[in-house]
Order: C-alpha cells, then sequence, then structure tokens
C-alpha cells in the first residue's frame, strides 16, 4: 500500500520543487535570459531541463524500489510496462504543473510558498497514506478530483495486479497535464 503512495510523493514532490523553484530562480538570477541570447531554441532548452527533472526523479524511484525489495520484499504483481508508462504520465503531469507554478511565481520564494500551500494538503487528500473511504463524504469528490489521488490509486493497482477498471483516473490526469502545459505556455516569460 505505501510503495505506490511513495512513488506518488516522489513524482509530485521533485517535480512541483524542482520545476517551479528552478525555473523561478533561473528567471530571477538571470539565467533565462543569458540562455536566451546563446543559439539554444528554447524548445530543446524546455525538453533538456525536463528530461534532467525525469531523471532525478527516477533515481528516486528507483531508490524506493531498492529499499522496498531489500527491507519488505515488495513485489510487482501488475504490469511493469504499465507501471513505468504510469509514472511516466504522473512525471509529465506534475513537471507540467511545476511549470505553470514556476511561470506565475514571482520569486523563488513565492514559488516556494505557492508550491507548499498546494502541496501539503493534497499529500494528506489523495489515498497516499489512507484511503480517501475514510475521509467525510462531502470530501471524497474533492479528494478524486486532485491530480496525485488518481496517480496514487493507479500506481496502487498496477502494483497490486489489480485490473485498471476506471480509466476515468487517467481523464483527471490529462485535464491536470492540460492546464499546467496551458498555464506554462500563457505565462512563462
Amino acid at each position: 500500500f505505501l510503495l505506490p503512495g511513495g512513488i506518488g510523493f516522489v513524482i509530485c514532490a521533485s517535480a512541483f520543487m524542482g520545476m517551479s523553484v528552478t525555473l523561478s530562480t533561473y528567471r530571477e538570477t538571470g539565467v533565462l535570459k543569458r540562455l536566451r541570447v546563446t543559439p539554444l531554441k528554447t524548445s530543446t532548452l524546455a525538453l533538456g531541463f525536463t528530461l534532467s527533472q525525469i531523471i532525478f526523479i527516477a533515481l528516486g524511484i528507483i531508490i524506493l524500489f531498492v529499499i522496498g525489495k531489500a527491507a519488505f520484499n515488495v513485489q510487482v504483481f501488475g504490469s511493469w510496462a504499465a507501471l513505468i508508462g504510469m509514472m511516466i504520465f504522473g512525471m509529465i503531469t506534475f513537471l507540467a504543473l511545476g511549470g505553470a507554478i514556476g511561470s506565475v511565481a514571482r520569486s523563488p520564494r513565492a514559488a516556494t510558498i505557492i508550491t507548499m500551500i498546494i502541496f501539503m494538503p493534497m499529500i494528506f487528500l489523495s489515498e497516499m497514506w489512507m484511503p480517501i473511504s475514510m475521509f467525510p463524504s462531502w470530501l471524497q469528490p474533492i479528494c478524486q478530483a486532485l491530480p496525485l489521488t488518481p496517480l496514487n490509486t493507479v500506481l496502487r493497482d498496477i502494483v497490486f495486479g489489480v485490473e485498471m477498471g476506471n480509466l476515468w483516473r487517467l481523464g483527471v490526469m490529462a485535464f491536470w497535464l492540460i492546464v499546467g502545459a496551458l498555464i506554462t505556455i500563457r505565462f512563462f516569460r
């Protein structure tokens, strides 16, 4: 139960903090302005930065798996391909959201504050440590709409080998990916 939540935590925390704070720091310190005058295309810069974040997140996930296997003999009963695909989808979704925060935040401090205001409640409401069925009924739809809930739920289903019947969860994540991408495209400077 805890390993998929831990994977979701690593993806969410690393993407939010890595993307939002780094983007706002690069903007504040003038790194982005200096890169703008080089022959490097903006798309190449964005792709390189995103891939470096994905590698960092993947290392965190690998460490979780190694500890889980060594200390608790954790096994994946579902498809490894589906698990890897879902982790990549989660990374891209949360990197887009982190990019959105980094694009609208005026400083690294503001990016950190915005990130923590969103991140802290989400980790408690996203089925990371306990099922959301334990929450009051009025709070459960809010929990389901958060981007981390479907990621944790689908990862857990894959790890347990449960057939994914609720594909609407992928739609919730796709919605947040689109929102993050649109905000980033609109406000990134």
